[in-house]
């Protein structure tokens, strides 16, 4: 999923160095990868989200050509929401997902 996340048809460059910069600053090293599926794709997967909290954290959200920006914007917010001491947050979509239902990858140092 990392691959796919950094290396798809219209990738911005600011995703590359948002991950080179999170795992910069994992002073740890000891990272996790979370995959989640959305059960809903117009609803925030809360349940899901609440199962880590992080201290640095790279997600990418793979969804189909209508993510919303709506949607995108209520993930970031239950992102910063669930996890309110993160150091490092940064948060990357790919619109190009050929599922019906999103899925949401999160790689990140775990807080202690």
């Amino acid at each position: 999923m990392i691959r796919l996340a950094l290396m798809h048809n219209g990738v911005v460059g600011i995703d590359l160095m948002d991950l080179v910069n999170s795992l910069r600053n994992s002073a740890s090293r000891k990272l996790v990868i979370h995959i989640i599926t959305y059960d809903d794709p117009l609803e925030v997967p809360w349940k899901a989200l609440q199962q880590c909290r992080f201290k640095t954290l790279f997600a990418s959200l793979f969804a189909g050509p209508d993510l919303s920006l709506r949607s995108y914007s209520a993930l970031g917010c239950a992102l910063e929401e669930l996890n309110p001491n993160v150091d490092d947050l940064k948060l990357a979509a790919t619109a190009s997902h050929k599922n019906a239902l999103p899925v949401l990858m999160l790689l990140g140092e775990l807080e202690i």
